[in-house]
C-alpha cells in the first residue's frame, strides 16, 4: 500500500472516529450527576478526568500533521476548477449549452442558459454579461392548440441580446402532415404576440430561420419582419420551409403572395418543402436572386417551380459569388431551366444535384458542370436505381475537372457505381476515370466481400488525399451468417488496408448529415 492509499484509509477511520467519539461526548453530557454514587460509574469518571491532558495532545498532533499534508499538497498541482477560470473562458463553456445550427431540435435544452444563470452568483454575471450568448432566439409555436402565454421567455433572451446581431429561429409543431387526423384551420394566438416582441429588434437580425409554418402564416411572419427592418436589411441568412399538407387545409384563403423584398441582400438562401399553391414562379424566383447578387449559398429543395407561359426570354441570374448550390428534389423542368439561367463567378463551386439520367436533365447538368467547371460535387441517389446502367455513368464524361465527389450508393447500387469509377485495362489494371479526383464521399453503401475489394481497387488507382465513409456497412441479410462474418472480415481488412494509404480516412454514421454544414465545422 502506498502512502497515499494509506493516508486515505486512515483518514476515514479518524473520520469514523471523531465521529463516535462526539457521539460519545454528547452522551456524557447528559449523564445523571445524581448516579455518581455508584462505584463503577465513579470509577469511570476518574478515567476520563485523567485523559483529559492526553486528549489535548492528541489534538495538537493532528494540528501539527496539517502542516505536513499542507506541504506535501504544495508539490503536486491541483486540478483545474471553475472558480480560477476567467469570465472570457466561462462564456465559451458557457455557449456549448446552445447547439448553433437547428437550435429548435435541442427542446431538451431550451432553457439551459436560465439554469446556468442560477448556479452561482459568478456564472450569472459572467452569462448576463455575455450579450452574444442571447443572440440565438428560439420561438416555439404549435397550430393545433391555444396557447396565448405571453412568450416571457423570448423577451428575456432579447433584452439579454442587448444590441448583439440575432439569430431568429421560428418553429412550428404541426399535425396538418398527418393521414389519421382530420384536417383543421392551423390557428396560432402565440405568433402575434412574439412578432409583436421581436419587431422593435428587426434591425438586429442577420439570420432568420421560418420552419414547418403553414404557408399564409410562414408569409405574414417574414412580411412583419421585413417590413419592420424598413429600408436596412441586415438579413443575411433566411431559412423557409414550410409545410406540405396531405390534405386540403379548412381554410387557407389567405394571401399567399411573396413580398418584393423578402431576398434582398441575402447571402444564405434556403427554400423547403414551399407548397405549390405558395411556390413562386421561375420569373419571381429569377428576379428574387437577382436582388441578392452577393449570394454565397442557394438551396432549393422540394420546390414547384412554376413556368410564365407568358415569358419566352428570362434574364440571366448573375450569381459572381455563389459558392454553394443544392437542388433537390425539383420537377426536372424547373431545375434545369433554372441551371441554365444561373451564371456563377469563376471561383470554385461546390453543386449538389440529382442523378437523373433523362436526357433533356442530364444534358443541362451536363452542360453546368463543364462549362462553370464545377470541382466540388454531390450526386443525390434517385428514388429508383437502373442497376444495370448505373446513372453516374452518364456524368462521367463531364466531370473531368471533379476533385471532391460525394456520392450516393444504394443496398443494391453499391457495387455498380463503385465499378463505374475506375475502368479495367490490360493485364487486370485499373484507370481512374475521375484523373483529378482528390477527396471522395461515400454514404449508404452496403459493402459485400467483392464491393470491399472493388473499394479498395480504387484506392490503389486513385491519389486521394481524403476518404470519407458515411453510414457505410458490411452487408447483411437475415441468412446465410456465414456470409455476413465473411463480409464484415473482409470489409474490416480494407479499412485497416485504407488507413494505411489515405493521408485522412474518417467513418462516420451520421444519418443528417450536411456537406455545407460539414466543411464548416472542419475549416
Amino acid at each position: 500500500m502506498d502512502p497515499f492509499d494509506r493516508w486515505l484509509e486512515a483518514d476515514s477511520r479518524l473520520k469514523a472516529a471523531v465521529h463516535e467519539f462526539i457521539a460519545s461526548c454528547s452522551a456524557l453530557q447528559n449523564a445523571n450527576p445524581t448516579d455518581v454514587s455508584d462505584p463503577v460509574l465513579d470509577d469511570k469518571i476518574a478515567q476520563i478526568r485523567a485523559r483529559k491532558s492526553s486528549l489535548a495532545a492528541r489534538g495538537t498532533i493532528i494540528t501539527r500533521s496539517q502542516d505536513t499534508i499542507d506541504r506535501v499538497l504544495a508539490r503536486f498541482p491541483s486540478r483545474a476548477s471553475f472558480q480560477g477560470l476567467p469570465a472570457e473562458l466561462l462564456v465559451r463553456i458557457f455557449g456549448f449549452a446552445i447547439p448553433s445550427h437547428c437550435r429548435w431540435q435541442y427542446t431538451t435544452w431550451r432553457n439551459g442558459l436560465v439554469k446556468i444563470t442560477s448556479v452561482c452568483r459568478r456564472f450569472r454575471e459572467a452569462a448576463i454579461g455575455a450579450p452574444l450568448l442571447w443572440s440565438h432566439v428560439d420561438f416555439y409555436l404549435t397550430d393545433y392548440k391555444e396557447d396565448s402565454r405571453p412568450p416571457h421567455l423570448e423577451n428575456l433572451w432579447l433584452e439579454r441580446a442587448k444590441k448583439s446581431q440575432l439569430c431568429v429561429h421560428f418553429y412550428c409543431q404541426s399535425n396538418l402532415t398527418e393521414d389519421y387526423l382530420p384536417p383543421y384551420t392551423p390557428k396560432m394566438p402565440k405568433l402575434p404576440q412574439m412578432l409583436a416582441a421581436l419587431v422593435p429588434y428587426a434591425k438586429q437580425i442577420v439570420e432568420l430561420d421560418l420552419r414547418n409554418f403553414e404557408f399564409g402564416h410562414l408569409v405574414e411572419s417574414l412580411t412583419k419582419i421585413r417590413l419592420a427592418q424598413s429600408n436596412a436589411s441586415p438579413v443575411t441568412t433566411l431559412h423557409v420551409q414550410s409545410i406540405q399538407p396531405r390534405r386540403p387545409i379548412v381554410d387557407n384563403s389567405r394571401s399567399l403572395a411573396w413580398p418584393s423584398n423578402f431576398f434582398t441582400g441575402l447571402s444564405q438562401l434556403h427554400l423547403n418543402g414551399i407548397p405549390r399553391a405558395g411556390s413562386p414562379t421561375l420569373l419571381e424566383l429569377v428576379k428574387a436572386l437577382n436582388s441578392c447578387p452577393n449570394l454565397h449559398t442557394l438551396w432549393i429543395i422540394n420546390l414547384f417551380i412554376l413556368e410564365d407561359k407568358s415569358v419566352r426570354n428570362y434574364p440571366k441570374i448573375n450569381l459572381r459569388q455563389l459558392r454553394f448550390l443544392s437542388l433537390h428534389w425539383l420537377r426536372e423542368e424547373g431545375s434545369q431551366k433554372l441551371l441554365s439561367l444561373l451564371r456563377p463567378g469563376n471561383a470554385r463551386l461546390h453543386l449538389e444535384i440529382d442523378m437523373v439520367a433523362s436526357p433533356d436533365y442530364l444534358n443541362v447538368n451536363k452542360d453546368f458542370i463543364t462549362n462553370f467547371r464545377v470541382e466540388s460535387l454531390y450526386l443525390r441517389h434517385v428514388e429508383y436505381w437502373d442497376y444495370d446502367d448505373p446513372e453516374i455513368n452518364y456524368y462521367l464524361p463531364c466531370m473531368r475537372s471533379v476533385r471532391t465527389l460525394v456520392l450516393s450508393l444504394d443496398h443494391c447500387a453499391t457495387g455498380p457505381h463503385l465499378s463505374s469509377l475506375i475502368s479495367k485495362g490490360k493485364q487486370n489494371s485499373h484507370t481512374p476515370q475521375l484523373p483529378n479526383l482528390r477527396t471522395l464521399y461515400l454514404m449508404g453503401g452496403r459493402f459485400k466481400p467483392h464491393n470491399s475489394d472493388m473499394l479498395k481497387q480504387i484506392i490503389a488507382s486513385y491519389s486521394l488525399n481524403k476518404l470519407v465513409l458515411l453510414s457505410c456497412i458490411p452487408y447483411s441479410q437475415d441468412y446465410p451468417e456465414s456470409e455476413n462474418e465473411k463480409a464484415e472480415r473482409r470489409y474490416k481488412d480494407v479499412l485497416d488496408w485504407i488507413r494505411r494509404r489515405v493521408p485522412i480516412f474518417q467513418v462516420m454514421r451520421n444519418q443528417h448529415w450536411s456537406w455545407h454544414q460539414y466543411e464548416q465545422n472542419e475549416t
